[in-house]
């Protein structure tokens, strides 16, 4: 069986176990901890009939404090990257009838915090400073897991779209509380420039963790939900044509849009940014 506890992960394989402390974890093997435990020696497991035990003790992973819910903040934004990693590369052996459970557990997790540090230097950029917020960085993991795990719901059409849109609509509607803020108070307050960016990149996110459309589209090929990705291209073109003086709402909208085969770029005809 899987382990998890709140000091280590013990992964057995035949008669070894890989130890990772939180320190080695973070910081030291990650490595080591993605190549030979998690990755190389997991798959196989789930590939060979061991699927019930992997995902129950993903799903007690996900909602324990051992795991993305750790009261360690380094800790537990570390483990941000780790499981999206590897949901990514277990995603085709992720039974569908389990994902919406996987993204529930999630969703306490994806509400954006835009916080405006203190400027050490008078001449610091404190907007520029505000957009790398490494805690949001790590969250951008969450918001693609949540897109990969969505996206294998595509034999259900009509759940696939709702599962979209649960985790899309609580991002618009931040996004435009935040658009309207900036329309009020402009370069009086930070805040709201900063939630609009990294909303951007969040839906960008999600739409990320989709697969890339085939080109050509096969016969029959299954189409996410275009009609929530035609709203968040939307409102990320009308944020970039009222905010496009901002370099990072720029940058944001070039990422989260303007990628080939991406699965915003389809429903762009044109975006110019300079």
């Amino acid at each position: 069986m899987l382990l998890f506890s709140l000091e280590f992960l013990r992964i057995p394989i035949g008669l070894y176990h890989y130890n990772f402390s939180r320190q080695s974890l973070g910081i030291q093997t990650s490595s080591r901890f993605e190549k030979s435990a998690f990755f190389l020696h997991l798959k196989p497991w789930l590939m060979h009939g061991k699927v019930h035990t992997a995902l129950t003790t993903i799903s007690t992973y996900l909602q324990s404090h051992s795991g993305l819910h750790n009261n360690d903040s380094r800790f537990r934004l570390r483990l941000y990257y780790f499981f999206h990693r590897f949901i990514k590369e277990l995603r085709n052996e992720i039974p569908p009838t389990i994902v919406s459970t996987i993204i529930d557990s999630m969703r306490d997790l994806l509400p954006i915090v835009a916080e405006i540090p203190e400027p050490e230097e008078p001449e610091t950029d404190v907007l520029a400073e505000a957009i790398k917020d490494s805690a949001f960085s790590s969250q951008l993991y969450l918001f693609e897991t949540t897109g990969i795990l969505c996206s294998l719901l595509y034999k259900n059409p009509s759940q696939q779209s709702a599962v979209l849109l649960s985790l899309v609509k609580p991002l618009m509607e931040d996004l435009s509380m935040n658009f309207q803020a900036f329309r009020t108070n402009g370069l009086a307050d930070f805040v709201p420039i900063v939630k609009v960016h990294h909303v951007i990149m969040a839906l960008g996110n999600i739409a990320k963790g989709f697969p890339d459309y085939p080109n050509p589209l096969p016969e029959n090929y299954v189409l996410p939900p275009m009609e929530v990705f035609a709203d968040m291209a939307q409102a990320i073109l009308v944020c970039l044509e009222a905010m496009n003086v901002f370099k990072p709402i720029r940058d944001a909208v070039r990422v989260s849009v303007v990628q080939p085969q991406h699965g915003l770029t389809l429903l762009v005809d044109k975006v110019c940014i300079r």
